[in-house]
């Protein structure tokens, strides 16, 4: 069983305001899947409780959540719409991921156990986890069902903030995976002609570790960003290769589409998806469970064959290219290591 702490929490502005891509994204079958369970959720007890507690996952094992399963009951009959929504730590914490809108029409007073699924969403660095319910519309009220049998460790609370014991135990599952499907990012310089490179892909990183003199050589530095097409609340980054200046640049999807778009004038050739990444909001931040800001510098030189990208992971060498007369264009990529 998991400890978990259901709250009312009064709806608070986000301190992160996420770019998430649409829950139709594709993402991979689940390998080595978990369930973290309160109680039975077939068979709930009779009593109920308001949908504005936010059930608290702590210490959740996995890297994703694909979705969460509760048993509710209606005040009224009717059709109610909601969506699950899930945030770092608190109901006031960063958000993860949001559902689509559940559309269920309930008789009054009957029980329904409903499964919301969240697009196998990526958790990255969160380790407690805080999942709502979040009401669209509907005749009545919606309620969560007591769990038959209490919970390991649960310390729930009622929405006045009192204790409430364990007889308020929610018939709860959280669905997600233990795998973490993810690729090292690793950076080479290629001397002769002054310019950084960084890949994922094991065959380009045996081919340039073979490389036996000091043209091309790693330079310590890397990050983590998890593998594209698996966690469908972030976004594919691709990579683009320009053929004037023997260069690389890494974007999202509609960014990558849009150039190519406009045909080969513009010298670019695109190379497909790298990686996946959480994208930075407006103010270039990056959410509290990605926190790794991956920032770019442009070498915009009046040689075009010269010109380059490099992305850096730590303040110190993103302030060296901009000392040494790159531009500094700021956070591109949240990385989760």
């Amino acid at each position: 069983m998991f400890a978990l702490t259901c709250t009312a929490m009064g709806a608070a502005a986000f301190p992160w305001t996420p770019s998430l891509p649409p829950l139709g994204t594709p993402v991979t079958i689940i390998a080595a899947p978990i369930q973290k369970s309160c109680g039975s959720i077939t068979t709930a007890g009779s009593s109920r409780y308001g949908v504005d507690r936010d059930i608290r996952v702590q210490d959740y094992p996995g890297w994703s959540v694909y979705g969460s399963t509760f048993r509710y009951s209606a005040s009224v009959a009717g059709s109610y719409r909601f969506k699950i929504s899930i945030h770092d730590t608190s109901r006031g914490g960063d958000l993860i991921a949001v559902s689509g809108e559940q559309l269920v029409a309930f008789s009054a007073g009957e029980q329904k156990q409903i499964t919301t699924f969240l697009g196998n969403a990526y958790v990255g660095q969160a380790i407690n986890i805080s999942v709502s319910h979040v009401d669209v519309s509907g005749p009545g009220t919606l309620y969560f069902h007591a769990a038959t049998a209490p919970c390991a460790g649960v310390d729930l609370s009622n929405a006045d903030g009192t204790a409430s014991g364990i007889s308020a135990d929610i018939a709860f599952a959280l669905h997600g995976d233990t795998a973490h499907r993810s690729s090292s990012v690793v950076e080479y310089f290629f001397t002769p002609v002054g310019k950084y490179f960084i890949t994922t892909r094991a065959a380009e990183q045996a081919s340039l570790d073979a490389v036996s003199d000091s043209s091309v050589r790693r330079t310590g530095r890397s990050f983590r960003m998890p593998d594209y097409g698996v966690y469908g609340n972030l976004s594919s980054i691709y990579r683009l290769y320009d053929q004037t200046s023997h260069s690389h640049q890494y974007v999202d999807k509609s960014t990558y589409d849009g150039l190519l778009a406009m045909g080969p004038s513009t010298g670019l050739m695109g190379e497909g998806p790298a990686f996946a990444s959480v994208l930075p909001d407006s103010r270039h931040a990056c959410p509290s469970w990605a926190p790794v800001e991956i920032r770019r510098s442009y070498h915009n030189t009046v040689d075009a064959a010269s010109r380059s990208y490099r992305y850096t992971k730590t303040l110190a060498d993103y302030d060296a290219m901009t000392v040494a007369g790159w531009i500094p264009e700021g956070v591109v990529l949240c990385a989760y290591m």
